[in-house]
């Protein structure tokens, strides 16, 4: 993507993870990938409201009424201007977040390399560039 640093992504020394997150409010649709229904009580069927509260280029965070377990793979169907982009993800976090209600669990994703990913990824630096998380070069 030209006039972006990638620098502007990665995150400092002080942190492990490989690049910056940043705050955000994405409502998200979760889905199970077929084949990996096993991961998921078997009462959580179709998709579920998610709201995406953090994103980098490597994973996201997002709330969710439902618990989903360590390991599971799912689709977050996230809507960036007039484009949803199906990203197939792998949880690596999952826990109560104390609140009960309509997002009462949180997890940590981490983004499986699909012909998805490679779309989703240039798109969402072009909007955090355009939102002003990010500077361009």
């Amino acid at each position: 993507m030209s006039g972006l640093d990638i620098s502007d992504l990665k995150d400092g020394e002080e942190n492990p993870r490989a690049f910056k997150r940043f705050n955000v409010q994405f409502s998200a649709l979760v889905a199970r990938i077929a084949g990996h229904e096993q991961a998921i009580d078997v009462a959580t069927t179709g998709t579920v409201q998610a709201l995406v509260t953090n994103i980098s280029m490597s994973g996201l965070h997002f709330a969710s009424p439902l618990e989903f377990p360590v390991d599971a793979v799912l689709e977050i169907n996230i809507t960036i201007g007039t484009m949803t982009y199906p990203v197939p993800v792998v949880v690596r976090r999952s826990r109560p977040n104390g609140r009960p209600g309509r997002f009462a669990y949180t997890a940590g994703a981490q983004y499986i390399k699909s012909p998805y990913t490679a779309a989703f990824v240039p798109t969402l630096a072009k909007y955090l560039v355009t939102r002003g998380f990010l500077k361009s070069a």
